[in-house]
């Protein structure tokens, strides 16, 4: 049952809070970012006085993504797509996964239904070659091109809500936040869901990243590199996440269910001496709030 839940939760959670007026329970199974989790758990309590909330539960996963308020619905992958040179190794090899998480609110315009899609964009160099005079080059992956369509100019009901990384910028470490908006529908949603990214490569290495999203269009592409990457016979793998949320508009066409988003993928892989091979592979995702199938 819950309470059996909430009880296993209290030896192993990093943060756990009780109010009594009004009464409550917080609870942080994994603190990531202690500012924004600590925040958390005092809005909930603040947020009660109205909701009648009598217990809060985050869940702070551990696979680079922490997410507040949407509920995970399953995911497409790995699926995985081969860089051929000319002839016919594969130097490289591309791997896709997907989660898909699900909130909704209801306003007087109807049910709003909120998508986010978490990315992970992974690749690895599959493939290590000598020249006649002793040198050795190592395939490694440099460049992702990551796109999540939610294909808003197909059906206007399909709208893009936000995502990441946006603008452009260059670090060791990425970390952003996306949320569910508050401002769509006549009276402006209840809605209350966010998610926070972070990632790293192996060695401290520099991601550089630059985004082309077209918001009007429901297409978010992010491309990244990773300039200094590494490479093997396989390995070492280099993973990046970019991540977006969509949603249902009910006032519009297409907004009801299914979500129907588009995923397109490319890896490019770099050997050190000048011969570059490219990975690609993609699919499309019918989302509905308790399931995902692929199309």
């Amino acid at each position: 049952g819950l309470g059996d839940v909430y009880k296993r939760q209290l030896y192993t959670s990093d943060l756990i809070a009780f109010s009594f007026k009004p009464f409550g329970i917080s609870i942080v199974e994994k603190i990531i970012n202690p500012a924004s989790d600590v925040a958390w758990t005092i809005n909930n309590f603040l947020n009660s006085q109205t909701s009648g909330q009598l217990a809060s539960y985050q869940i702070n996963q551990q696979d680079g993504i922490t997410t507040n308020g949407f509920t995970f619905i399953g995911y497409i992958g790995w699926k995985t797509a081969n860089a051929i040179d000319n002839n016919g190794k594969v130097v490289g090899v591309e791997s896709i996964k997907v989660d898909y998480y699900y909130t909704n609110t209801t306003t007087a315009n109807g049910k709003y239904e909120f998508f986010l899609a978490h990315v992970w964009h992974s690749a690895y160099g599959n493939l290590c070659w000598s020249t006649w005079y002793g040198a050795t080059y190592c395939y490694a992956p440099k460049n992702w091109v990551s796109v999540t369509n939610w294909q808003t100019t197909t059906w206007p009901g399909q709208v893009l809500d936000d995502w990441g990384p946006k603008n452009t910028g260059s670090n060791t470490i990425i970390t952003y936040s996306i949320s569910a908006s508050a401002s769509v529908g006549s009276n402006g949603p209840s809605v209350s869901a966010s998610a926070t990214v972070s990632y790293s490569v192996p060695g401290g290495l520099v991601i550089n990243w630059q985004d082309y999203t077209q918001p009007q269009n429901g297409y978010v592409q992010t491309n990244q590199q990773i300039p200094n990457s590494d490479g093997g016979q396989p390995g070492p793998t280099y993973t990046v996440e970019p991540a977006s949320i969509g949603f249902l508009d009910p006032t519009k066409i297409g907004g009801i269910e299914p979500m129907i988003v588009y995923h397109e993928f490319q890896a490019t892989f770099q050997d050190g001496a000048g011969d570059s091979w490219s990975a690609s592979l993609n699919f499309t995702a019918d989302l509905y709030s308790t399931y995902v199938i692929e199309g």
